[in-house]
């Protein structure tokens, strides 16, 4: 717990991929490999984790290399525990969902590791209850949902896992009763 902690609190300052980087991302590598056989031991500190992560993963006051590695982290976490589990550890509130679409939209998430955590954590944000058509603003009825599902669907085609968290979203989507 404290070597992760430690690990988290440098990627404030990552600005490149230099040796000490690729060292630290080794040794988080490391660590959360070795919970793979038992990954519930480290569901005391995944919410802490999550949130300092996301924070990270968001901020526009950090470099493209900590925001890369926060969302890296991420994904390690939800490989050791499962997405099931993790993804009820996002936030999970309505006005998230602009920010990981814009997060979608946007050059900075163009890394797959952040392009599945944002997808995936979009997957619990559409099963929210609410009309979607809330967040249409002074745009046409249905933009919003026509907007998630081109952003999901544009990304299915790609090779990597983001793939699978998108056709998830797609799947929630459109078994919406709305």
């Amino acid at each position: 717990s404290s070597g992760i902690n430690a690990e988290y609190g440098n990627l404030w300052d990552v600005k490149e991929f230099d040796i000490n980087t690729e060292r630290n991302d080794q040794r988080m590598t490391e660590i959360i490999n070795f919970y793979q056989e038992q990954p519930h031991v480290l569901d005391p500190h995944l919410q802490q984790w999550i949130d300092k992560l996301l924070t990270i993963g968001l901020s526009d006051k950090v470099s493209q290399m900590s925001i890369n590695l926060a969302f890296k982290y991420i994904y390690f976490l939800t490989k050791a525990r499962g997405q099931k589990y993790i993804v009820r550890l996002f936030p999970h509130e309505v006005s998230d969902i602009e920010t990981v679409l814009t997060m979608l939209e946007c050059e900075k998430s163009d890394i797959w590791h952040a392009k599945y955590v944002l997808f995936l954590w979009l997957s619990i944000l559409v099963l929210i209850p609410f009309d979607l058509k809330r967040l249409d603003g002074e745009h046409e009825e249905g933009w919003s949902i026509r907007r998630m599902l081109r952003i999901a669907t544009n990304r299915i085609e790609g090779a990597d896992k983001s793939s699978e968290a998108a056709a998830l979203v797609v799947a929630k989507l459109v078994t919406r009763p709305d």
